[in-house]
């Protein structure tokens, strides 16, 4: 019960800190929170009516990534921002002759809208249009295009938002779960003429992953997936209070994010390329920062030893990229080897702003963290920095 309240206490402080600091217009202005919001798939599901027979939609599986951009400066009234959906993917499965379907975002940029945050009067409202595309197996097998969905959406992101959550956020660095809530898609449309409304109705919950699909789901729609913004790969959102490195006495760094690379389609022998997405701070800024640096370093499991290990990951598989140099840990000289205290660990890479590396023998998962040359990971901020994995890029 102390630990509770004393970590109530530790975000209350914290709160009172940034509305202080947002008030005379210190360390507040654009804040990014970039985000993916997936399908709960046990709670989630819709039908298709067509020509007034109705069919059940049997698996609902996908998500989109979500980009919010606050203003802070207004963080003792309402904060007046923008949202947009960077990429949608949602895939499922028609019970009877409709098959499988897809949807997937149409133009980027198109898919926007306004939201307004209001954090004392605990309140939360989004307008957002959507512009999507979506088929399904029985529109192909008659030669029929994709039909838009071009109209205005029901994505409460508000539904469920409690301060407490939006400030946990902030102080964790972390996204998970700040928003949780429901969306409906419907539309009307025709197939080979005959006249069919779709209702797909999610319940949806936030996180750093983008969605996991079905093999098969996948297999119909990673093509129309890939034609948006970020194509083939795959994005992933950073903490920047992470770290797989040692940590000083005086910090508490969150544990680094672990990207199965069975996840991604990847293998030992093939390329990756990694790009930076955004930025964070190495300060505590309700506002984005400037920092960018990004470590890599390859493991064999998920295995992680407290952040007082220089050896953190017990798995680790060195590659042949270029190792990247922090501080001074183990130095050897006249078969005397002594510890310096610092971080650095030789299998490990930098990937900002980009890196193309090959995954090397044995390796199944990729670690990525943030590297703060202050080594103080507790007191970076941001929710808008992320990566893009993309498996054996074509060019």
């Amino acid at each position: 019960m102390a630990r509770i309240a004393m970590g109530r206490i530790e975000r209350g402080l914290a709160l009172a800190l940034t509305l202080l600091l947002c008030g005379t217009g210190l360390g507040c202005g654009e804040m990014t929170i970039r985000t993916w919001v997936r399908v709960l798939e046990d709670e989630s599901g819709g039908w298709v009516d067509v020509n007034g027979e109705v069919f059940d939609v049997e698996r609902l599986q996908g998500g989109f990534l979500t980009e919010t951009k606050l203003n802070t400066l207004q963080v003792l009234g309402t904060m007046e921002g923008t949202i947009e959906l960077l990429d949608v993917r949602m895939a499922g499965e028609v019970e009877g002759i409709i098959g499988k379907l897809c949807t997937w975002g149409n133009h980027p940029g198109e898919s926007t809208g306004t939201l307004r945050m209001n954090l004392l009067q605990r309140t939360l409202e989004t307008d957002l249009y959507l512009d999507a595309l979506a088929t399904t197996e029985l529109s192909e097998a008659f030669g029929l295009p994709p039909i838009s969905f071009a109209q205005p959406i029901d994505f409460d992101l508000g539904a469920n938002f409690e301060l407490d959550t939006f400030v946990n956020a902030f102080l964790e660095g972390s996204t998970e779960g700040l928003f949780e809530t429901t969306s409906q898609i419907a539309s009307e449309m025709e197939i080979i003429g005959i006249p069919a409304v779709f209702n797909l109705e999610t319940a949806v919950t936030s996180g750093p992953h983008p969605p996991v699909f079905d093999e098969d789901l996948l297999d119909y729609c990673g093509e129309l997936f890939a034609q948006q913004r970020f194509g083939d790969a795959a994005y992933y959102a950073i903490n920047p209070k992470s770290s797989y490195m040692r940590h000083l006495n005086n910090d508490r760094p969150k544990d680094p994010l672990f990207i199965s690379l069975d996840e991604v389609g990847a293998a030992p022998g093939d390329m990756l390329r990694l790009r930076t997405h955004g930025v964070y701070s190495i300060l505590l800024l309700a506002k984005d920062g400037i920092d960018t640096r990004l470590g890599g370093v390859f493991s064999r499991n998920e295995d992680l030893l407290d952040s007082s290990h220089l050896g953190r990951l017990p798995g680790v598989v060195g590659s042949t990229a270029p190792p990247m140099n922090t501080w001074l840990s183990i130095f050897c000289a006249f078969s005397t080897c002594n510890d310096f205290g610092g971080d650095d660990i030789p299998q490990d890479f930098q990937i900002n702003p980009e890196r193309t590396v090959r995954v090397p023998p044995g390796a199944r998962y990729l670690v990525v963290a943030p590297v703060d040359g202050w080594r103080s990971y507790h007191e970076n901020t941001g929710l808008g920095f992320g990566l893009t994995v993309e498996v054996n890029p074509s060019d």
